[in-house]
């Protein structure tokens, strides 16, 4: 099947991917739902562990309560991509990304899998107050996109006001790069 395209032609072998992409570029429902999804989305990583996911799930409640569409990637892999190429995209359509930092496992190689690629796509890092980040973390200072680490302590509402906290730093930092 041929679509044409501003600029040219693009060929597809499969009648139901060229239908998809047909959509995607003249459908505006379809682009407006794309962009609904990279301005309300937010990836959040950290490891899964039994303790560490109720921390996780209670920063899931406090982003959904500001409006937002959290992320947690606690699943099997797709059998047709990677871990890695799954936290990319999902990454790569999220307004920005929160990476609980506290007692890491997977969390430095998915960093390491979104960062230098997606300059596009914040990511704010937290850390258990009285922790501290892994070594080779301080090497994504370089990169603007990655915000200041965050503490939060345990109980209290903190990660609420932490959440408020890392929105209002997020927009800010957003509002700055449109200049």
């Amino acid at each position: 099947m041929i679509i044409s395209a501003p600029g040219g032609l693009i060929l597809l072998d499969n009648i139901a991917l060229a239908q998809f992409v047909y959509l995607l570029m003249n459908n505006e429902g379809i682009r407006s739902a794309i962009d609904t999804l990279a301005s309300k989305t937010v990836l959040i990583l950290g490891r899964f562990s039994e303790e560490r996911k109720k921390i996780l799930n209670e920063l899931r409640v406090h982003v959904r309560n500001c409006g937002y569409v959290p992320l947690m990637f606690d699943f099997d892999k797709p059998e047709s991509r990677s871990l890695t190429e799954t936290v990319r995209t999902l990454a790569s359509i999220s307004k920005f990304v929160i990476a609980d930092l506290t007692d890491p496992k997977s969390v430095p190689h998915e960093l390491q899998a979104i960062i230098p690629h997606l300059n596009s796509v914040p990511v704010q890092p937290l850390i258990e107050a009285g922790g501290d980040s892994y070594g080779m973390f301080e090497d994504y200072k370089v990169y603007p996109w990655v915000l200041p680490v965050q503490k939060y302590s345990i109980g209290g509402g903190d990660l609420g006001v932490v959440v408020s906290s890392v929105l209002r730093v997020v927009d800010e930092f957003i509002d700055l790069r449109k200049g």
